[in-house]
């Protein structure tokens, strides 16, 4: 059995790496993470979901420093998986093929229920025992919730509606959305995940993994220095997102940048980002919600 094993997540709007030590069969600890922002998804959704040739190399050059990282730990087991952006591309073949021909990395394709439930997995291990739960995970091309029951994974379902492919959809240049702009989205997305929300049972406990939701418990705080252990099982408020949502659109770029909390690589998709929280909230009548610090990663260890 591998002592270490090496996990990469690449969405619409980043690239991660986490590398982990085992210390038993479903046991572990994080020794290294690396983020960046690398934006796969950039220009493809509004180009057919076609992933451009700028993207694919931006994001081939970030996972070859990923493999320097790897070969520094002594990782013989990697672990890929490329999210809504590789699902939605009719030319995903090309990055795939050359992902492995130039770094010798194999990534998987995950499917829409598999991302839902990675984050679903990771935040009911990570979070105290709730009797319903509905883990949200707001993502760069799609928006995933995963539904358990006493610990239980019940069911994962994904929804095209993430931040960079609605910014890229509704959004200014900026990010910034008018309130003709602002409605149209806050409908699109609830139409979107009504679907969803109505497997649901009434009551169920929401958990929120990925950057939307620390970005917005860290803004909350007003929180200059990121802390982790003030976000984990930070309870946000439904009113508090929708108020957010209304104030992010309206801003500039330079005052976004201003903020305490909001990280400057997230700071042209924070405003989808929240009305899409809002959506969420509001579909599925909750008045507030647990961020997990830890999401689909450390699903995948």
């Amino acid at each position: 059995m591998s002592k270490r094993i090496a996990v990469i997540d690449l969405g619409s709007n980043s690239a991660r790496l986490a590398i982990f030590e085992r210390t038993s069969r479903l046991g572990f600890f994080i020794l290294r993470e690396y983020k960046v922002k690398v934006r796969l998804g950039h220009g493809a959704y509004e180009n057919g979901g076609m992933l451009q040739d700028a993207a694919i190399a931006e994001v081939l050059e970030a996972l070859s420093e990923f493999k320097t990282y790897i070969k520094l730990y002594k990782v013989r087991k990697i672990i890929a998986g490329g999210t809504s952006a590789l699902r939605d591309a009719p030319n995903k073949a090309v990055f795939l093929t050359r992902l492995k021909n130039e770094l010798g990395i194999a990534m998987k394709v995950i499917s829409g229920e598999e991302e839902a439930s990675l984050g679903g997995i990771a935040a009911s291990n990570l979070l105290p025992p709730l009797e319903d739960a509905l883990c949200v995970d707001i993502g760069g091309g799609s928006t995933e919730l995963s539904f358990g029951r006493d610990g239980r994974l019940e069911f994962g379902q994904s929804a095209r509606v993430g931040a960079v492919r609605m910014r890229e959809l509704f959004a200014k240049e900026d990010g910034s959305l008018d309130d003709a702009a602002y409605d149209a989205l806050l409908a699109h997305v609830k139409s979107a995940l009504l679907p969803i929300a109505e497997k649901i049972p009434k009551g169920a406990a929401l958990i929120g993994v990925g950057g939307t939701f620390t970005s917005l418990a860290a803004m909350q705080q007003r929180l200059t220095v990121y802390d982790p252990a003030r976000v984990q099982d930070f309870s946000l408020r439904a009113d508090d997102i929708e108020s957010f949502s209304r104030t992010l659109c309206r801003m500039s770029m330079e005052q976004r940048l201003a903020l305490p909390g909001l990280k400057k690589k997230r700071a042209d998709i924070m405003p989808c980002a929240a009305v899409i929280a809002r959506a969420v909230m509001e579909t599925v009548d909750a008045d507030a919600i647990c961020v997990s610090e830890r999401d689909g990663l450390e699903g995948y260890a």
